[in-house]
């Protein structure tokens, strides 16, 4: 991996390390280092009712894996499929038909052409659009110098990748990842009324777009013409619901491939002899990628409401009770990753629960990859470079996913030579 000598770059470091243990679970999603809180959790009290949270909290893999392939557990609670919040809205008319938010017979045809459509996608095109986007945005952006450049790229990729899969034409591009990140601010249980109203607002924008892209001529090429084309075979053939799931390609790829891109950055940066690794074989890429979902992982947490009285994972739960399962500890369980607290990309049986598991197992994890792979491997030969220095970091606010922010008070420039 050749570099230029004069070529600037920046040094990564993750913020100092913070010795308090995180308030609760939900905390702990953005606390430096949740790492240790959560092994604590996994030995002693891998599900147990966090009564101040009123949420059962599932960290150990067992306990995850029991409450993940419950049929008694649902991913949103029966009698609000919607939050409240954004009920009779724009956004809560995608946020129904999304597939990994609600149940019943529509989202089960629904789902069957979700995955269909993402299996049918060649992964070789799907790599070659991260690499042309990552490209485009190193030269736009300029990420490998600034922080705010870094911070766009790893959360502009992704929509980049996606919308263009979708066939939204290129001009779009920026109006429409500006509403992606507008909907999901609006979707997260952290919204304010001002982040609603602009969710709704992105929602409308974002089924104009979609909309525009299915009344294209089927090429044959089009990701939003394929998930038409399966969902019309599983039995379901709303517009509504096609247009809503198209977006969810979009809103779900945005801050999981972001957090991501990033986190590996980090990793690379807390693991010089990784990083080494890619730099003598970039072979290896796929392999460090795939440790830092397991290690690392962009999700951390996910939900899963009882739908009647019974035992789940081993405890007596009432409908309605509500669980919060962190896949981050689950994959930091030693019974299912022995030495888990160590960075091994050779690792293996490697098991992740990042991505979810049984019937709500996220299809896009291969994309992910694949984006975060070419972006990273773009950023390294454009001239950053993982080091320690002055760069501070913190976490994107969210109860469920990390994904870092970048600053620094000054670049740094010196000779590389790898």
């Amino acid at each position: 991996m050749q570099q230029r000598q004069d070529q600037q770059f920046f040094p990564l470091a993750q913020a100092p390390h913070d010795k308090a243990r995180p308030e609760n679970p939900l905390a702990a999603v953005t606390h430096p280092d949740p790492y240790p809180y959560y092994a604590a959790l996994v030995d002693g009290n891998p599900i147990y009712r966090d009564t101040a949270l009123d949420l059962w909290i599932s960290s150990g893999a067992a306990a995850v894996e029991a409450v993940l392939t419950s049929e008694n557990c649902r991913v949103r609670p029966a009698a609000e499929p919607v939050p409240k919040a954004i009920a009779g809205s724009a956004a809560g008319s995608i946020f129904r038909l999304l597939v990994r938010m609600n149940e019943g017979p529509v989202h089960r045809a629904l789902k069957q052409g979700v995955s269909a459509a993402l299996n049918e996608e060649n992964i070789a095109q799907v790599i070659e659009l991260a690499r042309r986007w990552s490209r485009l945005l190193c030269e736009s952006l300029e990420p490998a110098r600034t922080a705010p450049g870094l911070n766009d790229f790893i959360l502009q990729l992704p929509v980049a990748v996606m919308a263009d899969l979708l066939g939204i034409p290129e001009e779009k591009l920026q109006p429409v990842t500006t509403s992606v990140a507008d909907l999901v601010a609006g979707f997260s249980p952290l919204a304010t009324p001002g982040d609603i109203e602009k969710g709704n607002v992105a929602a409308s924008s974002l089924i104009e777009a979609t909309v525009s892209a299915l009344e294209q001529p089927n090429t044959g090429h089009s990701l939003v013409w394929a998930l038409h084309r399966h969902s019309v075979a599983a039995g379901q053939d709303s517009r509504d619901a096609i247009v809503a799931n198209a977006i969810g390609f979009l809103t779900q790829a945005y801050e999981a491939t972001a957090g991501l891109i990033g986190n590996t950055l980090l990793t690379l940066s807390s693991n010089p002899s990784a990083y080494a690794e890619i730099v003598a074989r970039p072979s290896l890429l796929d392999d460090v990628i795939a440790e830092v979902i397991r290690w690392d992982p962009p999700v951390h947490n996910t939900r899963r409401y009882v739908s009647a009285p019974g035992i789940v994972a081993g405890k007596e739960m009432q409908q309605d009770d509500a669980i919060l399962v962190i896949l981050a500890a689950a994959n930091r369980d030693p019974a299912r990753n022995p030495e888990p607290h160590l960075f091994d990309i050779q690792r293996e049986s490697r098991k992740s629960y990042t991505f979810g598991s049984a019937s709500h197992a996220c299809p896009g994890e291969a994309y992910a990859t694949a984006i975060a792979a070419a972006a990273v491997s773009c950023l390294l030969s454009a001239g950053l470079h993982p080091g320690t220095a002055s760069w501070q970091i913190r976490y994107r606010r969210s109860l469920n996913t990390r994904v870092p922010v970048f600053s620094s008070p000054a670049i740094t420039t010196t000779l590389i030579h790898t």
